[in-house]
């Protein structure tokens, strides 16, 4: 029988994307490659930001302003956001058109837009 009481080993809930927090989504490579993918898309969601205020950011500081717009919003959009960025780290290829594909349905998650 399996033991679902133990505690995760030590990285094991950073690479497994159901045990992953949305703060360590924002910085995995995995979605965001560079730090210019996720300034471009912290650009895309965060009002009155440009992209280029991001570029002396680091990967962190960048994923908090986002999570700090998310909280702005209802719980639902914060919980979609998740499920959909869950199930691009399992699926995707890493493909750049993929990533984009991504990117888009997350900025409509944000802003509301229905899918």
């Amino acid at each position: 029988a399996l033991n679902t009481d133990r505690k995760p080993r030590r990285g094991e809930a950073r690479d497994n994307p159901a045990q992953m927090h949305l703060f360590d989504m924002l910085r995995d490579k995995r979605l965001f490659p560079s730090n210019s993918d996720l300034s471009e898309f912290g650009g895309r969601i965060l009002p009155g930001m440009s992209r280029a205020r991001f570029d002396k950011m680091s990967r962190g500081d960048i994923a908090a302003r986002i999570i700090e717009h998310l909280e702005t919003k209802d719980r639902r959009t914060r919980d979609d956001l998740e499920e959909s960025m869950r199930q691009a780290m399992t699926t995707s290829s890493g493909r750049a058109t993929d990533r984009k594909s991504f990117f888009s349905v997350w900025e409509k998650i944000i802003k509301g837009i229905d899918l």
